[in-house]
């Protein structure tokens, strides 16, 4: 009799739609769970933003509100925002995209230079012409649903890094000092220190 032959093993790839086809429902389970944890850590964030914007702010009384509209007008923006004093924000940041809302800690500007503080200015008004909180908020989303993929992680964070490079090009591009931009983004560094970092709805200047 002749020696038989052991039977071909199934390939990796058939080995791993087996056990996916026979766990589906558990892994579908995990993945549903996992979306709506990473939904509520996303609510939570946003009803952070909804605090920011609403809870300890004063606008700002100085002629800068003003200036703000003036530098908008030039950037090309044609709606009207909030300058307020936030005494919870640590950092310069921008909210919101049908009503936009830019936050300055309370004290910052006082401990500024008048070029300092419209650099920051023009950062978050470039965060506005970009439209780039409601690009953010789909950027969150888009995390929730491909939470598992890596590749969509890692874009997604370097699509971060180039916002805040695009923002800081178009500042500098509007004829601000390069030396009073590093200036003014030390001094929010100090500011933002030992702090908690903002909540993902908002545009922060970093």
């Amino acid at each position: 009799p002749g020696i038989r032959q052991p039977a071909p093993q199934p390939a990796f790839i058939d080995q791993v739609s087996t056990y996916l086809n026979g766990h589906h429902n558990t892994i579908v389970l995990v993945w549903f769970l996992i979306i709506c944890a990473r939904s509520i850590q996303l609510g939570v964030g946003l009803y952070g933003t909804y605090r920011l914007k609403h809870v300890r702010v004063s606008p700002i009384k100085d002629r800068w509100p003003e200036r703000m509209q003036q530098l908008a007008q030039t950037l090309g923006i044609r709606r009207t925002i909030a300058l307020l004093e936030s005494g919870l924000a640590k950092t310069p940041m921008m909210i919101g995209c049908l009503k936009p809302v830019v936050l300055i800690p309370v004290g910052l500007i006082t401990s500024l230079s008048q070029a300092e503080v419209e650099a920051i200015l023009v950062h978050e008004l470039a965060h506005i012409q970009r439209r780039d909180y409601l690009v953010n908020l789909l950027q969150n989303l888009m995390e929730i649903v491909f939470f598992f993929n890596p590749a969509v992680l890692w874009v997604s964070s370097m699509i971060r890094a180039e916002r805040e490079n695009c923002c800081d090009d178009l500042a500098l591009a509007y004829d601000i000092n390069k030396t009073t931009y590093i200036r003014a983004l030390v001094s929010c560094e100090e500011f933002l220190a030992a702090s908690v970092p903002p909540p993902p709805g908002a545009m922060a200047f970093q």
